[in-house]
């Protein structure tokens, strides 16, 4: 993107703000995952990762470890179109789940997904282990998958829309489904 990616706005607001407005309706505190003080302005808890350079892995057991809550949902600021009906339909399925991830076309959906303090054992020794794929971390939890159907009444084609570059923030901005 060439800066701060949260930072970049999609119509008008920055991408990190769908996010945390969104969460702000769940949560009884919110936490963001970065190497950044550029999100000091909302006001909440900003955790570097404390392993750098391995991708969400670090980022999720950063902030599971800073965590005061048993129990998290977590979302990539780059996913714009995540819903709180999903959020509260993925709530309301996670029993006693160390983890719950939504599938989506089939795919896991790992970074909007729910997660308990529990799964930072599993994410420590994966990491110490050098494995980094989340889908491969919590297959040592006690994890579940959820499909979103196209009949779920949250359901749309964009729902885990993942902004990657300014050409998708104008394709999404224009109504375009991004690839």
């Amino acid at each position: 993107m060439g800066k701060e990616k949260g930072l970049c706005l999609l119509n008008g607001k920055p991408l990190i703000e769908y996010s945390f407005d969104l969460l702000k309706k769940f949560c009884d505190s919110i936490i963001i995952s970065s190497n950044s003080k550029d999100y000091e302005y909302l006001g909440c808890q900003i955790i570097k990762d404390e392993v750098q350079g391995i991708g969400p892995a670090g980022g999720i057991y950063s902030c599971l470890r800073a965590s005061g809550n048993d129990e998290n949902f977590i979302i990539s600021c780059d996913m714009p179109m995540i819903t709180g009906d999903l959020i509260q339909y993925l709530l309301s399925q996670k029993k006693d789940l160390d983890a719950l991830i939504p599938l989506f076309n089939g795919l896991p959906e790992p970074l909007s997904a729910f997660y308990r303090r529990s799964c930072i054992p599993v994410f420590k020794r994966s990491i110490e282990q050098g494995k980094y794929k989340i889908q491969d971390i919590i297959k040592d939890t006690n994890a579940g998958f959820i499909p979103i159907k196209t009949t779920d009444p949250f359901y749309s084609p964009l729902l885990f829309t993942n902004v990657n570059t300014p050409g998708d923030i104008t394709n999404l901005e224009s109504g375009i489904p991004i690839k």
